[in-house]
């Protein structure tokens, strides 16, 4: 009983203390286009292609990789809500549940943020 007990609190204090994106309200792709990364295996790149705006991230080897030229594959970027972005079908991880990425830019930080399907901030992505 008191491990139940535990893992609830612990439940609840992510979910009261979960960091919430801020925003302007507007959606700030002029601010988004560019290279981002927090490191030099992990860089994505955000740009107007056609009229649309795609997302580009290295994968190396294009071999099986769908929308993948020079390495890098694109995939459609897609407004969301509340100010936020989705890549649909993104991750092909197969233990994700939600292989859609969120993101937006955060007018606290000024950076990219990468968020989860309830808009809480997971990660933040420095400009390069």
């Amino acid at each position: 009983m008191k491990k139940i007990l535990v893992a609830m609190l612990l439940l609840l204090s992510m979910i009261v203390f979960a960091e919430k994106l801020t925003t302007d309200g507007k959606y700030n792709m002029d601010k988004l286009q560019g290279s981002w990364g927090n490191s030099p295996d992990d860089i994505i790149t955000i740009r107007r292609n056609n009229n649309k705006w795609i997302i580009g991230t290295y994968v190396g080897d294009c071999e099986g990789v769908s929308n993948c030229k020079n390495g890098t594959a694109w995939n459609i970027i897609q407004k969301y809500k509340n100010n936020v972005f989705i890549v649909r079908n993104f991750y092909e991880i197969p233990s994700k549940k939600d292989k859609n990425l969120y993101f937006a830019y955060d007018t606290k930080y000024k950076k990219l943020v990468e968020l989860d399907s309830q808009l809480n901030i997971i990660d933040k992505i420095n400009k390069k």
